[in-house]
């Protein structure tokens, strides 16, 4: 009822139109000032308003409006998205959480609502592991992406958990057969899309893009780049309008056997003109030029006050450590090494096969460094600049498992 007060405030305040009664001329607010005053409302707020077919919720739904909220929710700083991975699969609903602050005690840990109608909740999922809940592949923008198989993906559950839009793909045999990459926000046409890759021959990759508006696969013509990305760790790093992954393998040469990374290390495709190429990381200089599979799973791409990170961890005799090197310059594509971070103290083994599994770069913010211990549930949390770390210590009650960063956004799934 409050909310609904408020609502017609606004309305009747801020957007009437003329009224020339009672001897003067009353004005609208200019859409820009209206936009700036509901940008500082809740969050909670918007979403009740925006469902409602009037003028408030017209223009919380325009371009315009996501465009600022969008940029103030990225300005605000991402949180750590967290998921229950309690191996119960009785429970029927996800449950997803939030860590908006990692140096209080306790932790500021915010619960996601997710409707138990949702079809992500539903208990008859299908895939090659019936009855297994489905987990999360990418983040991008606040909306979540869930598949119900780590391996084929025959079912997409798209989710923007702020305003409980839910948006099912469901993809063929032919099209499981295909890598799902990349759930991504274009900034040309202002829409969600998939990118998904898949080889039809020995030395070919075609990739494709999902459009949800017209709900249509369409194939990137004039694709010459045959590399296949590291799609399993996550979200691509979001920089520059494109997106980047570590390459896992080179169909020109073999799966199983090191290639030259110093020219093909990683991928990148620009979302704005759909192209795909490859550009090296620092192998040259990072002693890694050559790579088995074993270390590539030990490189990770973040981003750093928007500029491209690669993280290497170093797990050779005696030292334990990673590196993060910054794309300073990203037309230049020059790499330069700032940070290398003592891990000896705090690593769970020296073990290549068991920290490349174990050991999960998450996000770089603010100067702070945060990573993720599998092997222990451990969080821990780096200055990069003070070179002091703090273990942040996860609630037990709860198997929570960190996924990487999260904003929450009004951006609508199909525009």
């Amino acid at each position: 009822m409050a909310l609904e007060c408020l609502r017609q405030v606004f309305i009747s305040i801020l957007c009437r139109g003329n009224d020339e009664e009672e001897g003067f001329r009353s004005a609208r607010l200019p859409d820009c000032i209206i936009i700036d005053i509901l940008n500082r409302l809740p969050l909670q707020v918007l979403v009740r308003c925006q469902s409602k077919r009037d003028y408030l919720g017209a223009l919380i739904s325009s371009r315009d409006f996501m465009t600022l909220h969008l940029s103030k929710a990225k300005a605000r700083g991402p949180m750590l998205l967290l998921h229950d991975s309690t191996t119960d699969h009785e429970k029927r609903n996800k449950k997803l959480y939030v860590l908006t602050n990692y140096m209080t005690k306790p932790l500021k840990i915010q619960n996601l609502y997710l409707r138990p109608q949702l079809m992500v909740n539903n208990k008859k999922y299908r895939g090659q592991n019936p009855g297994h809940p489905p987990h999360i592949r990418f983040s991008c923008q606040g909306v979540i992406l869930f598949v119900n198989d780590a391996c084929c993906a025959t079912t997409c559950y798209v989710l923007n958990p702020t305003t409980q839009e839910e948006v099912i793909v469901q993809r063929t045999i032919q099209l499981c057969h295909r890598l799902l990459c990349a759930l991504y926000y274009c900034p040309v046409d202002h829409q969600f899309k998939l990118l998904s890759a898949g080889v039809i021959s020995d030395s070919l990759v075609e990739y494709s893009v999902y459009t949800f508006k017209t709900q249509t696969w369409r194939e990137i013509r004039g694709t010459s780049v045959n590399l296949v990305p590291q799609y399993k760790k996550g979200s691509p790093a979001i920089v520059n309008g494109a997106l980047h992954w570590i390459t896992n393998y080179d169909l020109q040469g073999n799966k199983n056997k090191p290639h030259d990374c110093e020219n093909n290390g990683i991928i990148v495709f620009k979302m704005d003109k759909e192209q795909i190429y490859a550009k090296p990381h620092p192998g040259s200089v990072c002693n890694v030029a050559h790579l088995d599979n074993e270390h590539k799973f030990m490189m990770t791409l973040l981003v750093m006050e928007n500029n491209l990170c690669f993280c290497h961890l170093l797990a050779s005799q005696p030292a334990l450590a990673l590196d993060i090197w910054i794309l300073d310059d990203y037309k230049k594509w020059a790499w330069n090494k700032t940070y290398n971070i003592n891990l000896f103290p705090y690593g769970p083994g020296r073990n290549p096969q068991y920290l490349h599994w174990s050991m999960k770069p998450l996000y770089i913010q603010d100067g702070l460094f945060l990573f993720y211990i599998k092997s222990d549930r451990h969080l821990f949390l780096y200055d990069l600049h003070h070179k002091t770390l703090n273990h942040v210590l996860l609630p037990q009650m709860i198997k929570l498992r960190p996924f990487g960063s999260y904003i929450k956004t009004l951006l609508p799934i199909v525009a």
